[in-house]
């Protein structure tokens, strides 16, 4: 679910940008908070073995940063959603 969401939010900022609306997607306070709790994951699931009580926290973190992530591209499509459907002049379809 991490991945996929930073290939959506990723190819939707590019978007978002060539269309000159790239401030309706800027990066939120959600999204740093996200990206630090899977950081602080990642390096205690590396650095104690399975079964320690950090590395329990590690996973734990783990599974707050999975919500964050998808409450963070909910918020994202949400603030794009109004460019996401514009009637575009010259374009058919």
């Amino acid at each position: 679910m991490i991945i996929g969401r930073e290939i959506v939010i990723s190819a939707l900022r590019e978007w978002m940008a060539e269309i000159g609306s790239r401030a309706s997607v800027a990066v939120s306070y959600i999204g740093k908070i996200k990206t630090t709790a899977q950081m602080v994951a990642i390096i205690m699931l590396l650095a104690f073995p399975p079964g320690v009580v950090w590395a329990q926290a590690g996973t734990a973190l783990l599974y707050v940063a999975a919500v964050l992530t998808f409450w963070s591209m909910i918020l994202y499509l949400k603030a794009a959603w109004p460019d996401l459907f514009r009637k575009t002049p010259g374009l058919t379809g």
